[in-house]
């Protein structure tokens, strides 16, 4: 059976990697979303592709990378190249880069066994060896994103994994690129060109993740160190316990005159070593540990429901869904804001969990960022009737930050529109929020002064399982 102390240092194991997978986790958002930073600054197709050789070189190493789209029956060109001598070449469409075009990646162990690159081996120096081929969907039709290297055998299943894990980002991305492209060639965008090229980002979530990440990787740390150093404690006193168990143990061997010898001796140790302190000790060291894990096990869940990519709408709590995000953005709050929550008594509302996190979580983020130095955020939640949609669920999050003049609330929920300074807003948190919540049949009302702060309300039907 297993003991307390060696469940302890077993949960204290899983804390630390759940740490270092949220540190690892950081470290990609944080490039991901640099890396989203730059290619939205992209002034053309052919800079965009340059900057996104640029971000996934991070994630996959490569000596020269390339695209090819689409060109005749058959055949692909390359329209984008980190090495000149492969631009505007054609190639032909074998076997392998079919099976990428349909949407499998493929590592080649050896690219001179393929057909495809006959032509085109002599045009880099030194000779290239072997390639990865990611498939991806352009603005217009399906391509192949290739990753080239001089040693043999390079790339292997777990390269293409990575390219998979992030082609639905990349494709998002490179989409989002084109349609700011497009929206800057027109004129009625042009006085907006500075804004849409600071703030545009293919989604607010995943600039979400990124922020989130370094205060769960903080929030986790905390208990993680605590939990640390009283496991350096409890081993000192583990040597004292075995010291007493040896006592018990010779005593029950004892008999006559050793006995009372014996208990004489144990008691004199015991007291000098301050046992029964020791005993009280390890009780309150162990609850302290528990309740730090179970720190850890909240904010994990937490990050959990807050990526889960589930379409499919359930009965979902607000008041847990509420409660879930305070736990992930309580890094970025808690050194300004003071946060007091009143929920309600609540009916269950149709939807999807994780998308209403990220609802809660852009308001808060926002609310935050409005409150210059020390302020308050005000949560509550109930249960009441709407003038269009009848009963329902609502909640509501104020603040007493900087406000928003009236010009701009005509305007809070259009696409890449930001009152944040240039180059610190996306422009998309509030425009996403309305089209989730719209989805979920309810709707999202605003109110505000300059100056005095900002009340953002959710209202939602109640679910037909109440």
């Amino acid at each position: 059976m297993i003991s307390r102390e060696e469940q302890l240092l077993e949960d204290l194991s899983r804390a630390h990697r759940l740490k270092a997978r949220a540190d690892e986790a950081r470290r990609e958002s944080e490039l991901l979303v640099s890396g989203t930073r730059s290619l939205l600054q992209a002034t053309s197709p052919e800079d965009m592709y340059q900057r996104m050789f640029a971000v996934l070189g991070n994630l996959i190493s490569y000596d020269v990378s390339f695209v090819l789209d689409q060109s005749e029956p058959g055949t692909m060109i390359c329209t984008s190249s980190t090495s000149e001598g492969l631009k505007q070449t054609l190639w032909e469409v074998d076997p392998v880069l079919k099976r990428t075009v349909l949407g499998q990646p493929c590592a080649v162990y050896d690219i001179a066994r393929q057909p495809a690159w006959a032509p085109h081996l002599e045009r880099v120096q030194p000779a290239l060896v072997s390639a990865l081929y990611c498939p991806f969907s352009g603005p217009d039709m399906n391509a192949i994103l290739v990753f080239c290297h001089r040693q043999k055998g390079f790339y292997v299943q777990s390269h293409a994994q990575i390219a998979e894990r992030y082609k639905a980002y990349m494709e998002q991305l490179i989409l989002s690129v084109h349609a700011k492209l497009q929206a800057l060639e027109s004129q009625s965008l042009k006085q907006q060109k500075e804004q849409v090229e600071q703030g545009l980002m293919q989604s607010e979530k995943m600039a979400s993740l990124g922020l989130l990440a370094a205060g769960v990787a903080h929030e986790i740390n905390n208990p993680v160190s605590f939990v640390t150093s009283n496991i350096n404690f409890i081993a000192s006193s583990l040597q004292d316990l075995s010291q007493l168990n040896r006592y018990f143990h010779d005593l029950l061997q004892a008999n006559g005159p050793a006995l009372s010898e014996l208990r004489e001796e144990m008691l004199t140790w015991a007291e000098q070593a301050r046992v029964d302190e020791t005993i009280a000790d390890l009780e309150d060291i162990v609850d302290d540990c528990a309740g730090g894990l179970k720190r850890v096990q909240d904010i994990v869940s937490s990050l959990r429901s807050f990526v889960r990519a589930e379409e499919e709408s359930s009965s979902v709590d607000i008041n847990q869904c509420i409660e879930s995000t305070l736990k992930l953005v309580a890094n970025e709050l808690k050194y300004h804001c003071a946060v007091k929550v009143n929920l309600g008594a609540v009916a269950l509302v149709s939807g999807n969990a994780g998308k209403l996190n990220q609802v809660i979580t852009n308001i808060l983020i926002n609310a935050g960022h409005a409150i210059a130095g020390q302020g308050r955020i005000e949560i509550e939640s109930g249960v009441a009737q709407h003038a269009s949609l009848g009963k329902c669920t609502w909640f509501s999050i104020r603040d007493d930050g900087s406000g928003i003049s009236q010009e701009k609330l005509n305007r809070i929920f259009e696409p890449f529109f930001t009152t944040k300074e240039v180059g610190k807003g996306t422009g998309l948190g509030l425009a996403i929020s309305y089209s989730i919540i719209e989805k979920m049949g309810g709707v999202i009302a605003v109110e505000s002064k300059l100056n005095q702060g900002t009340c953002f309300t959710v209202w939602l039907p109640i679910a037909v399982s109440n």
